[in-house]
C-alpha cells in the first residue's frame, strides 16, 4: 500500500512540476483571413467552374 501511496505521490508531483515548466508564450497571430474558394475546376464542371472561380478570386 505504501509502494501505490509513493507512486501515486511521484506521479503528482511529476505532473505538477512538468506544467509549472513548461512555458505558454503568446504568440501573435497575422491580421489576415482565409476565404475558401469552393469550386469546380476539372472534371464535367470545369467549363462553368473556371469563369466563376477566376471572377471570385478577383472579386475578393
Amino acid at each position: 500500500m505504501k509502494l501505490r501511496q509513493l507512486a501515486l505521490a511521484v506521479t503528482v508531483a511529476a505532473a505538477g512540476l512538468s506544467s509549472a515548466l513548461v512555458s505558454t508564450v503568446a504568440t501573435a497571430q497575422t491580421k489576415e483571413q482565409f476565404f475558401p474558394v469552393l469550386v469546380y475546376r476539372t472534371g464535367a464542371y470545369a467549363p462553368n467552374g473556371v469563369p466563376f472561380a477566376n471572377g471570385y478570386v478577383d472579386y475578393l
